[in-house]
């Protein structure tokens, strides 16, 4: 093997003198040499905003329609930009298209608008679900997160997830008699009854689901086309553990959709509580923080209660006006070119805005 003496002029060198160096000393420094970037890759808006910013944007597009006003993309940059709690954005489209949600999740909204004001009207026991959490060094500036917790398993094995570790809900079921139990569609929530056929099912098995669902199943059939039938009909099939279970108990379980935050009341609990840990919070100790969690819960008071549900139900009110809206506004701009709103994951269409910052 033929060696190149990179301190020397005469020889052509193909790397550079000083990325061999750079190199070297990596290796010597940390054990492992890393491939440089060919390409420096620029945060989309997608990378750079939480859920919350998310969410936050969102109402803003609403606040337009509620204003009888068409939210294109160049009002809503603008009205972005002008929020210095959220990140600065640049145009990418064009400047007279439509921002709207997509339609699953306008339809989501709207059935369980309707259904809660019917169960509303029902006069029934409405218990809400949620969960949070609490950092040794909650301030009222951004917290500071555990980076050591890898994962929701990860929480589990330390002992700190926010649930029971073995969580049953005999103990809360028997007391909700004909209640309406609300949750999210977080992971725990939503374990299927009845697992769907995917490409890694066999053959044979997904044909046995088709025809447990009384679906006929004409041979010979490619597992494709078997696959698109589960796709037309799976909808209708679904069924969660634990709504099951809460039906056996004579319970109905409705699901929030999705980053609807301000449609849970114990949202604005958890704010109260998290603002008396951020004011009283000055040992920065776990210990001392669980305790004034504790302390916090109790200040949350049953008229601060009804004053947060008295919210929701505006909220709801505001959510259920919003897609008429919508609708008569389009109606009134035909000519407007749309693009679809993606709030949290699920299929996406062309991101409309970019980043500014690289």
């Amino acid at each position: 093997m033929d060696l190149i003496d990179i301190t020397s002029p005469k020889k052509k060198n193909p790397c550079g003198k000083f990325i061999v160096q750079k190199t070297l000393s990596e290796y010597k420094n940390k054990g492992t040499v890393s491939s440089p970037n060919k390409k420096k890759v620029r945060p989309t808006i997608i990378d750079k905003v939480d859920d919350f910013d998310k969410n936050a944007i969102r109402q803003k597009i609403h606040s337009f329609w509620f204003n009888r006003e068409v939210p294109t993309i160049s009002k809503m940059l603008a009205a972005i930009n002008e929020d210095e709690t959220l990140p600065i954005c640049v145009r990418k489209k064009c400047r007279n298209s439509v921002l709207l949600e997509r339609d699953d999740l306008v339809v989501w909204r709207q059935k369980y608008l309707k259904k809660i004001k019917q169960y509303r009207a029902e006069d029934r026991q409405i218990y809400y679900l949620d969960e949070t959490w609490v950092n040794a060094g909650e301030t009222h500036s951004r917290t500071w997160v555990d980076s050591s917790v890898s994962s929701r398993r990860d929480a589990f094995k330390k002992g700190l997830t926010t649930g029971q570790k073995e969580p049953s809900g005999k103990g809360l079921i028997r007391r909700l008699y004909n209640a309406v139990i609300i949750m999210d569609n977080a992971s725990y929530h939503s374990v299927k009854k009845d697992p769907t056929p995917v490409m890694s099912w066999k053959k044979q098995d997904i044909i046995n689901w088709l025809e447990s669902k009384g679906e006929v199943v004409t041979q010979p059939i490619v597992k494709v086309e078997l696959l698109l039938r589960v796709k037309e009909i799976k909808s209708e099939h679904e069924k969660y553990v634990i709504d099951e279970y809460a039906k056996e108990n004579g319970k109905t379980v409705l699901r929030l959709p999705p980053y609807h935050y301000e449609l849970n009341p114990l949202e604005l609990v958890w704010s109260s509580v998290k603002h008396y840990v951020r004011t009283h919070n000055n040992t920065y100790k776990l210990k001392d923080v669980q305790e004034l969690l504790k302390q916090g819960v109790e200040h949350v008071t049953p008229e601060m209660w009804t004053n947060f549900v008295q919210h929701v139900v505006k909220e709801e009110d505001k959510f259920l006006r919003i897609d008429f809206i919508t609708d008569e506004m389009l109606e009134e701009e035909p000519e407007s070119e749309q693009h679809i709103l993606t709030i949290g994951t699920g299929d996406t269409s062309d991101s409309d805005f970019d980043s500014d910052s690289e």
